[in-house]
């Protein structure tokens, strides 16, 4: 079985189309991040508003084991 087919012919997203999902909604939240920083600086604490922002994009399941581990970044393109 080929692992590129896409989700036309499986009905299942790639793991391609998946990280991109991912790394759109980590690029979307970057201008909340920036406005953000220096209140969890100066509370040395994240805001409810960045935890709720980065679960809401599944960025917290990146690292649990089962979660979207097929997903979890990489370096390199």
């Amino acid at each position: 079985m080929n692992s590129n087919i896409g989700q036309a012919e499986t009905g299942a997203p790639s793991r391609e189309e998946i990280r991109a999902e991912l790394v759109g909604r980590a690029i979307a939240l970057q201008p909340l991040l920036r406005d953000q920083a220096a209140r969890g600086e100066s509370e040395r604490v994240l805001p409810t508003e960045v935890v709720d922002a980065l679960t809401e994009a599944g960025v917290f399941r990146l690292l649990t084991p089962g979660g979207t581990a097929a997903t979890r970044p990489t370096c390199g393109p």
